[in-house]
């Protein structure tokens, strides 16, 4: 199954990458190396590695959310009540998910969350 899974991301991925790279509106839609967008992939990967350093001592309920807030918020742009909500519902569909449903083990951090 995870073979099967991984070749249609793999075709879906290149599907997309020939789609908007050849499409109608590939010369409209902005390059990743164009300038504007630099800021934002640092910011993401900046993001991330805070993400992995803090996730043992903060844990994966509050790491998540803080992540899913700044991506929301500062990435996005969304208004800050939809980042809040979407950041606790997406913190709390995972966290139920990999913990709950799949017996995952997270790292518990402060306040044994």
């Amino acid at each position: 199954m995870t073979f099967w899974a991984s070749g249609l991301l793999g075709v879906l991925s290149l599907i997309l990458f020939f789609k908007s790279t050849f499409g109608r509106k590939a010369a409209e839609t902005q390059s990743l190396f164009s300038e504007k967008l630099w800021g934002r992939v640092l910011a993401v990967l900046g993001a991330l590695l805070c993400y992995a350093l803090l996730m043992k001592p903060a844990g994966y309920l509050i790491d998540t959310f803080l992540l899913m807030t700044f991506l929301f918020w500062i990435v996005k742009g969304q208004k800050l009540r939809w980042v809040l909500l979407f950041s606790l519902l997406t913190t709390l569909i995972t966290y139920y998910v990999f913990s709950v449903w799949l017996k995952g083990q997270f790292p518990e951090g402060l306040f044994g969350l």
